[in-house]
């Protein structure tokens, strides 16, 4: 075994093994273009596109819609359609249109598959001998885009007043068999992080699986945010009480409470305390009760986020 060894590696040194590898590939190369020269017949499978569709009308997909066609040709234009995704035309020009549905007959059209071939391409035979068509009036209808983010601000920054998106729906046509199960059209991820300045980016919407039926009025998305430094501020606001019966009054405490918000830099001397509302349902209290529950009701729309730093309100009640 070693003595084999020794005469291989003695060999390589050489370069006869070289000269040996080179007259291999050559002859497997040569064999290969006499096979590919030769002729064969092979079944191939196409896709077929459906051409001369009225405008109004969309053909609904289905698997069925291939064509077997039996070829016979050399081997260098089979190698072809097998690495690509071969697709023949239909006319459905020369097709019977029966309550709703498009008939295709291998017997009329056999003319129109023969011309898509070249003269050394010859088609023997065409399977199936009928091809159904549905088809479905175009529908159009309008959905929301939704984003999807993953958005990390620097410390003390935020989106001032929310994301803007450009367009912010999309129009969808098609039949309406599938654009109606459509009821939003997602982004692709936003991710950021460490922000601090305004966003501006342009995101690609994610396709409806069902895209090769429909047609989408927008294929992309820009999306804007005003970034701002954040605040903390605190306001005193009046505490109400509604649902109060005829003749009967309350005496409570504290008359105000404190509310957290938190809002942008820019806007936080536009904050008053007439803002916010604070009010306290007496129709909340239960024979248990010994104190009334503030929630706060309303706050304006430059504040992103408020609380109430009082989770009781002391009461007593006179006749």
């Amino acid at each position: 075994m070693s003595a084999l060894k020794s005469k291989i590696q003695s060999a390589i040194r050489s370069g006869k093994f070289n000269i040996f590898l080179l007259f291999v590939v050559i002859s497997f190369v040569i064999l290969l273009l006499s096979k590919l020269s030769k002729d064969y017949t092979k079944t191939v499978t196409f896709d077929i596109k459906a051409i001369n569709l009225p405008e109004e009308q969309v053909i609904i997909k289905d698997s069925t819609h291939k064509i077997d066609v039996l070829l016979k040709t050399y081997g260098f234009k089979l190698m072809r359609y097998y690495l690509s995704n071969p697709r023949l035309a239909v006319n459905l020009d020369n097709t019977q249109n029966v309550d709703g549905i498009y008939i295709w007959t291998s017997a009329l059209n056999a003319g129109d598959i023969r011309a898509q071939f070249s003269d050394n391409v010859e088609v023997q035979s065409i399977m199936p001998d009928t091809i159904v068509f549905d088809y479905d009036v175009n529908y159009v209808k309008k959905v929301p885009v939704v984003l999807l983010s993953k958005i990390n601000y620097a410390p003390g920054y935020n989106v001032k007043d929310g994301y803007l998106l450009e367009p912010d729906s999309v129009r969808l046509i098609g039949p309406r068999a599938v654009v109606d199960i459509i009821t939003e059209v997602l982004t692709d991820t936003l991710i950021l992080s460490d922000v601090k300045t305004n966003i501006d980016q342009k995101l690609n919407l994610k396709l409806p699986e069902q895209i090769e039926t429909i047609a989408m009025s927008s294929k992309k998305v820009v999306i804007k945010g005003n970034v701002d430094k954040f605040t903390e501020g605190t306001v005193q606001v009046p505490v109400s009480i509604k649902n109060l019966p005829r003749g009967v009054s309350v005496n409570y405490f504290p008359k105000k409470v404190s509310v957290i918000f938190n809002t942008a830099l820019s806007n936080y001397k536009s904050v008053k305390a007439n803002d916010f509302s604070v009010e306290c349902d007496y129709k909340n209290l239960t024979s248990q009760s010994s104190f009334l529950v503030p929630k706060l009701v309303k706050k304006p729309s430059i504040v992103t986020t408020a609380k109430i730093n009082q989770s009781k309100i002391e009461f007593i009640l006179s006749q």
